[in-house]
């Protein structure tokens, strides 16, 4: 019985690296595969900025909230 795996042996990564690195590693393994490498810091600029939009425009009110035109009567 000594030889029987449990489940944190089963769970436990395969490797001491953050998550992020082995999945990095694998996406720029792909990518050379198929001649993409060249393009990464450009798709990646553009990734960070499309994000960066987003949750600028999540955090601010709408436009018409912002300027009082939501509709309603003034109190």
């Amino acid at each position: 019985m000594a030889d029987a795996l449990t489940k944190a042996d089963i769970l436990r990564p395969l490797h001491w690296k953050p998550v992020g690195t082995f999945l990095e590693q694998t996406l720029r393994s792909k990518l050379r595969e198929i001649g993409m490498l060249r393009l990464m810091p450009k798709m990646l600029a553009l990734i960070a900025v499309q994000r960066q939009a987003a949750a600028s425009r999540s955090t601010r009110p709408l436009r018409r909230e912002q300027h009082g035109i939501t509709g309603g009567e003034p109190t």
